[in-house]
């Protein structure tokens, strides 16, 4: 109790899980689940869910839809169907529960685009907008990302830039680095493609300012940058710099 009045959740759900205190590293879950995803703590994150009992994150449709949402980031698409299933079993007028649909369209939307089916996505990512407002950031990104991503696969540039734009504008109104510097990043891709490496060069400036002013240079984030980057200095065939940078 001392660790979560503290802020010191990753202490605080070890201690609840020691203890076999399932109801309360849930309900900790519950309260960080946001900033636990922010913070790029999916592996961890997923493995407290996993760690859970199977009555309670059915009891507790959040943390299902988060545990959906955390296996779609991580490519693990086998079991999301499932899990959001049984959250459509939940059918309800209730405000709460229309995020809740908005969310799992979301996490269908990205993980159509991620099975390379492009119709669902963009008619998921569609679809999540319905049910999503300004209390649901991550979710209306995380529709954002699939339907940008999509369009980027179709060569659809133009489209692919405003849906990234998007997600860049609701990254920046939340201050979710996660949405922030992947968007920057894959503007950057848009703007290589079109032949503006300039134009790719600032944008990956901007996401390393991003990364060294919200303390990000030690997330999985920066692998995002470096990649970029590697390939931007290797059209310049300036291939030790890029060499570098991959490295």
């Amino acid at each position: 109790q001392w660790f979560r009045e503290n802020e010191l959740t990753e202490e605080a759900l070890s201690h609840a899980m020691a203890a076999g205190d399932y109801e309360t590293a849930a309900t900790i879950i519950e309260e960080n689940i946001v900033s636990l995803l922010s913070q790029s703590t999916m592996p961890r994150l997923l493995r407290w869910i996993r760690a859970l009992p199977e009555d309670i994150v059915q009891a507790r449709p959040w943390i299902a839809v988060y545990l959906a949402n955390t296996l779609a980031f991580a490519g693990q698409v086998t079991e999301i169907e499932r899990i959001l299933a049984a959250v459509d079993g939940l059918a309800t007028d209730d405000p709460e529960f229309r995020g809740l649909f908005g969310f799992a369209a979301a996490i269908r939307a990205f993980t159509a685009n991620l099975e390379g089916n492009s119709d669902r996505a963009f008619e998921m990512a569609a679809h999540s907008e319905e049910f999503l407002g300004d209390d649901h950031l991550n979710a209306r990104a995380m529709a954002s990302y699939a339907a940008a991503d999509t369009h980027f696969a179709l060569d659809d540039m133009t489209q692919a830039e405003e849906k990234y734009r998007e997600m860049l504008h609701l990254g920046e109104n939340s201050g979710q680095l996660l949405m922030t510097v992947t968007a920057l990043c894959e503007l950057a891709s848009v703007k290589k493609v079109q032949g503006r490496l300039h134009a790719a060069q600032d944008l990956y400036s901007e996401a390393w300012d991003q990364l060294v002013e919200f303390n990000g240079l030690g997330t999985r984030l920066r692998c995002h940058f470096e990649f970029g980057m590697a390939d931007l200095l290797y059209e310049w065939n300036r291939l030790d710099e890029a060499y570098e940078h991959a490295m």
